[in-house]
């Protein structure tokens, strides 16, 4: 009898689980997107406030006018930014070739090309930083700075652009390169005409995805930035210039909200884009 009643308990209990899947996943996701984006969320609020985070002293814009005004703060922001523009599109360029060419090779030397550009992904961002830099100690024609940044965010940002655009060629008409050629194209147009075309919407999602992890790089750029300051190693070694700790965190909840937000704007534009191509090929 009492093996029945748990058997019957348990019988209830399964069929409400299975009834009431969709409340527990959605309930799940709610809970890890609320740990995810919960704190970045309070950040971004709280700074357009002077307070401390759980004291609202009334809107200002007082923390992002001080970040302005900063000038090693400004001189970082902008080192950031054009490093992180130039890094990415460089990546982009050549990663984009490496998919394409990694496309058409043969089955084991795909396999084991792809498995190379996978290390990079997988290894420890501090080996792959000191790595580079005793390389560029060994060269010493390549000095630290700006020229060593912008080489060892390249380096790091194009395995991740193959990984978006290889994807992508994968989805293509494999004959769609054949017509091109049946029809009078030559190589270069057919890579310019017909396979770069298709392959737009993947390339400028490539181009995001570097431009924001050069964005947020720390470890590669503090082994090799000479005197040049990002936003990253700004805030590490000039966190103690503002007196009481209380203002060094009030100021950098500005500069992490202008990280947030130019992050945010990158992903908004990569589905902005997406989303109008797809709407460009349904029409056709």
């Amino acid at each position: 009898m009492v093996k029945q009643n748990i058997k019957t308990a348990l019988g209830f209990v399964g069929r409400f689980f299975v009834r009431t899947r969709r409340i527990w996943a959605f309930a799940f996701l709610a809970l890890v997107l609320m740990f995810l984006y919960m704190p970045l969320i309070i950040v971004f609020a709280f700074s357009f406030t002077t307070g401390e985070i759980g004291t609202w002293n009334g809107f200002t814009l007082d923390l992002y006018l001080t970040f302005f005004r900063h000038e090693a703060a400004r001189t970082a922001f902008l080192n950031t930014f054009l490093i992180a523009i130039i890094a990415a599109v460089i990546a982009t360029v050549i990663g984009t070739m490496a998919a394409v060419g990694m496309f058409y090779l043969r089955k084991w030397r795909k396999k084991a090309v792809n498995t190379i550009n996978q290390i990079p992904l997988t290894n420890a961002t501090v080996v792959t930083g000191v790595s580079i830099m005793l390389l560029f100690l060994s060269l010493r024609f390549i000095p630290f700075g700006y020229v060593a940044i912008i080489i060892a965010h390249t380096m790091m940002c194009i395995p991740f652009v193959v990984l978006v655009v290889t994807p992508r060629m994968y989805q293509l008409n494999p004959n769609l390169l054949d017509a091109g050629m049946d029809l009078g194209l030559g190589p270069a147009k057919v890579m310019f005409k017909v396979l770069l075309p298709q392959l737009l919407p993947a390339i400028f999602a490539a181009f995001c995805l570097a431009f924001a992890i050069s964005l947020d790089d720390f470890i590669l750029t503090v082994f090799i930035r000479g005197e040049i300051n990002t936003i990253s190693t700004f805030i590490v070694t000039h966190g103690g210039y503002l007196r009481s700790p209380i203002q060094r965190r009030a100021f950098f909840r500005a500069i992490a909200s202008v990280m947030f937000m130019m992050t945010i704007v990158a992903v908004i534009l990569v589905y902005w884009y997406v989303q109008r191509r797809k709407r460009k090929l349904a029409k056709a």
